[in-house]
């Protein structure tokens, strides 16, 4: 179980350009560089991991370029207070320092919190025109899924052979108090036409039963012995049985 009584609040930082990672952690700090060099190899597109990457962990003398120093210890009973108590030194850091901090969000926040905080970034992301993969359209990022659905889209699409189908989606209607009533009375009306309600009044989907029973053989394949096959079709064998006549004939031969 990890002890969070030994957590602690640390700075991994470098003496080429003076920025800095606020993190926390319940390890030794030289157990906790460990990780960070760890993940500069599989997370590299990190703010972090491109900066160590870009200096260096060791100079052209081979003396070390970063440094971990701890700020505070903190010892609390969860994961979440440890988080919480970063976010606050790391809000510190970015309105003391800004770009030399090398943090990409604040630890210990709600998807509330960061929306309130980033509210403009994320909406600019949202409106930023990217290009379609399919059509080369550019199209803005939040608007992308909806593109893609679109007919012209879809034709292009076919005809490189990334669908085998044009597929029509229908724009769900805008229901309120007022028109409920009339939009049910036009879902009745189009589920009829179909006979959905007399499929219905009918049952569900009849199978014919395999009038032969699972061996052994094929306990994993079929479900346990004994059981009787559901099949799909008037055939003689279910498919797990036609399987099963299949490894029989190859193991003889």
């Amino acid at each position: 179980m990890p002890d969070y009584q030994k957590g602690k609040i640390y700075k991994l930082f470098n003496k080429v350009n003076d920025k800095y990672y606020i993190g926390s952690t319940i390890q030794e700090l030289r157990y906790r560089k460990r990780g960070h060099k760890y993940e500069v190899k599989t997370k590299p597109n990190l703010l972090k991991s491109k900066e160590i990457l870009k200096i260096g962990w060791l100079d052209s003398n081979g003396k070390q370029n970063w440094f971990m120093k701890k700020i505070c210890d903190f010892p609390c009973s969860c994961l979440g207070e440890l988080e919480k108590e970063e976010g606050k030194y790391q809000k510190l850091a970015f309105k003391k320092d800004g770009d030399l901090v090398l943090n990409m969000c604040i630890a210990g926040r709600t998807k509330k919190e960061h929306h309130k905080d980033n509210k403009e970034k994320i909406n600019a992301k949202k409106r930023e025109l990217i290009k379609c993969e399919i059509c080369s359209i550019s199209v803005s990022r939040n608007s992308m899924s909806n593109h893609k659905r679109t007919i012209k889209c879809q034709e292009i699409a076919l005809s490189k052979g990334l669908i085998n189908k044009i597929m029509i989606f229908e724009k769900k209607k805008y229901i309120t108090k007022n028109n409920k009533k009339d939009y049910d009375k036009e879902r009745y009306e189009i589920l009829k036409q179909t006979d959905y309600y007399e499929k219905k009044l009918k049952g569900g989907r009849k199978y014919n039963k395999c009038k032969f029973i699972l061996t052994q053989d094929n306990k994993k394949r079929a479900g346990k012995k004994g059981d009787v096959c559901g099949t799909k079709c008037n055939k003689e064998y279910c498919g797990a049985h036609l399987r099963l006549l299949r490894y029989r004939k190859n193991k003889k031969n």
